[in-house]
């Protein structure tokens, strides 16, 4: 990165967007820890939501600043984890509220594909985001359905995951409970 272009940019443009740009982030932040309240209080853990907030923006840090998209959830897990005592169902929560975000964005965008707006549409897009949505679907039903994973839990039979069993276990019963939650969720979404 070329600071130097960088400090030009920012010294010649709209003071206006870039504060305007902040508040955006800012606000959509601020929606992101909200969903992950209310995810948490479906599980009977109450964190303020200053806290959330702090603990989202520590987790984006690692996101802008590490090479993965995954760093800063890691990194909220580990911080919910160290507030509340129930540090398994907490920690799923980062996950279902990622995995709400993502859903939601691949159907607005099957969405907005499928209405166009007069664009004329490019074919292999519309098979891309059509095959995400269906995906998703489809893995959303083989992980909510317990015959299916219980037939595919051969998997995790190696030694490697006999230490990690009791809480992968917990992890997944967790994250499988708000299948019975379906009023926490469409809130979120």
């Amino acid at each position: 990165m070329d600071l130097k272009k960088l400090s030009t940019y920012l010294v010649n443009s709209n003071k206006l967007y870039i504060i305007f740009a902040f508040l955006l982030h800012f606000v959509g932040i601020s929606f992101s820890s909200n969903r992950w309240q209310i995810l948490l209080r479906a599980h009977n853990i109450n964190v303020n939501l200053v806290k959330l907030l702090k603990f989202y923006f520590i987790g984006n840090f690692f996101n802008t600043f590490l090479p993965t998209g995954v760093g800063g959830d890691i990194m909220r897990m580990y911080y919910i984890s160290k507030q509340t005592e129930k540090s398994i169902p907490s920690m799923s929560t980062v996950l279902i509220e990622r995995f709400t975000g993502i859903f939601i964005l691949i159907f607005i965008s099957f969405f907005s594909y499928m209405i166009g707006f007069g664009i004329e549409k490019e074919k292999s897009i519309g098979i891309t985001i059509s095959s995400l949505l269906a995906l998703s679907v489809i893995g959303l039903i083989i992980f909510f359905n317990q015959k299916i994973m219980k037939k595919i839990s051969f998997l995790f039979n190696f030694s490697f995951f006999d230490k990690f069993r009791n809480k992968l276990q917990e992890f997944y019963s967790s994250i499988l409970s708000y299948k019975f939650k379906t009023t926490q969720i469409i809130y979120v979404i």
